[in-house]
């Protein structure tokens, strides 16, 4: 009897310590693993190191560049090559502005134009391939242009698609990718749909299938300007796309032929805004449809929050999920970081990263002033880009 009391404690001893090493759990259905996280991490111990590399800001004793707010809804888009040089994009001038690794100014190409090296519309998106020696730059018009790191122009496709239009662009060692507008029907009409969605192309630009997204009804005086459109990150091996929902919390890992691996959950609670955040965030978005001539409306924001905010994938590819919305706390940012298994680690809180938008590169993070701030601080917001070197233990 004693025996047997002292086997049932080991066994009892040995299910607990599993339990708290292994707080997820792991099914598959057709292919796909589905990961169960609980709050719970499985590492505690997770530190990391954050290096400030560089600050880029507007100076008004020094007028040689100039960093613009981007508009119709862009990013302040910016990449960095392997020596450190930083690349952004002027969305309204139609400038690519280039910076060393210390943030000095170096140069300034570009112009709004048809001709070889210009823009048709403002650019929204860059991506530095080193392996190449190129500078892919993305406007607004369809085009995308490659030069060499000094500016030097080289040749430009027209990303041309039937019913879609992109919007960004992410170069990988797979090929191209594609975030696009995709919409069917009459423009204006109740039957026009319309959705952001996430394409993979062929070497020569052509935007293909279809990895993720769908269209639904659009009704341009009641868009849902809480719709996020398609959330993503990417590392040398997966796709991460978030899911939209404010009651679920799931991230879809893709490998680049567009094969589901991986749905990544979490146990989360939905969480309120305050009425006082309600109405700083309707009154933003009037002003935003003001600045359109009131061509769009916003339906009033709903009370729950957003779960997840933005996506990064770190040099140890591990995932960074910005939640709660504190992108726009300027105190400090709060992440979920997911190992590439999809299993949760820990959560964290970056002071460093309060109030910025984020795009990471190998080791780096770039954190960009986020539009919704010039619009939520009357137009009037300053314009910051900072580089940090981020060092995952």
């Amino acid at each position: 009897m004693k025996n047997k009391l002292i086997v049932m404690i080991i066994l009892l001893t040995l299910l607990i310590s599993c339990t708290k090493e292994k707080p997820f759990t792991e099914t598959e259905v057709d292919g796909v693993k589905i990961i169960e996280n609980s709050k719970a991490g499985i590492n505690k111990d997770l530190s990391f190191k954050i290096d400030h590399i560089m600050t880029i800001e507007n100076n008004e004793e020094d007028t040689t560049f100039v960093l613009n707010f981007p508009q119709h809804r862009a990013d302040l888009n910016s990449d960095l090559d392997k020596d450190g040089n930083l690349y952004v994009v002027d969305n309204v001038k139609s400038f690519i502005l280039k910076f060393d690794k210390t943030g000095k100014f170096v140069q300034k190409w570009g112009a709004k134009g048809q001709g070889p090296g210009e823009f048709p519309f403002n650019p929204i998106d860059i991506n530095v391939v080193d392996s190449e020696n190129k500078v892919y730059v993305f406007d607004g018009s369809g085009r995308l242009s490659i030069f060499d790191k000094d500016g030097n122009f080289d040749k430009f496709y027209n990303i041309l698609s039937r019913g879609v239009r992109a919007k960004n662009l992410y170069m990988t060692n797979y090929g191209p990718l594609f975030v696009c507008e995709a919409f069917e029907g009459q423009w204006g009409s109740s039957e026009f749909k319309m959705g952001v969605c996430l394409y993979n192309s062929s070497p020569e630009f052509e935007v293909k299938d279809k990895i993720y997204g769908e269209l639904k009804p659009f009704d341009m005086k009641n868009v849902d300007a809480d719709d996020q459109g398609v959330l993503t990150a990417i590392s040398g091996k997966y796709i991460y796309v978030a899911d939209g929902s404010k009651n679920n919390y799931i991230i879809y890992q893709y490998d680049y032929e567009g094969k589901k691996i991986r749905e990544i959950r979490k146990k989360y609670a939905p969480l309120r805004r305050s009425k006082e955040d309600i109405e700083e965030i309707n009154e933003a978005l009037k002003k935003v449809s003001q600045s359109m001539g009131g061509m769009i409306e916003f339906k009033d924001v709903s009370p729950l929050r957003s779960v997840m905010t933005q996506m990064f994938v770190d040099s140890k590819d591990n995932l960074w999920v910005g939640v709660n919305e504190s992108m726009f706390n300027e105190e400090g940012q709060d992440f979920d970081i997911f190992n590439k298994e999809g299993h949760f680690l820990k959560t964290v809180t970056v002071p460093e990263f309060g109030g910025y938008k984020l795009r990471s590169k190998d080791k780096y993070v770039i954190a960009g002033t986020p539009i919704q701030q010039n619009y939520s601080e009357g137009g009037k917001a300053d314009v910051t880009i900072k580089v940090f070197e981020l060092s995952v233990h």
